[in-house]
């Protein structure tokens, strides 16, 4: 259309693929791999869901070690706090005449 190239998904023409999707030769949308957010082919992931990592273009299972917890910001482990075998990340402080629990 115009010139552009666009690519069909579910029945609709659009200027680029969703999240989770490639574009193919044929000018369609394929689903990325399991956990895939963002790839260039079925077999090259680019970005992975939450809890999982690139590792030669396929999403793996981050698996915090002892001492260690999951941090969402950066999909990857940072040690608990000194002397602590197991932690929980908090997502959220609570406030309470100015002070933090």
């Amino acid at each position: 259309k115009f010139g552009l190239e666009r690519y069909l998904h579910q029945g609709q023409c659009l200027d680029a693929c969703p999240e989770a999707f490639y574009h193919t030769n044929e000018r369609t949308c394929d689903r990325c791999s399991v956990n895939c957010l963002l790839c260039s082919s079925p077999n090259h992931c680019l970005q992975c869901n939450s809890s999982y990592y690139v590792s030669d273009g396929r999403c793996v299972k981050l698996e915090c070690g002892e001492g260690e917890v999951e941090d969402p910001d950066y999909d990857d482990c940072m040690a608990c706090e000194e002397g602590c075998r197991k932690c929980v990340l908090c997502k959220s402080q609570f406030r309470t005449n100015n002070k933090v629990f």
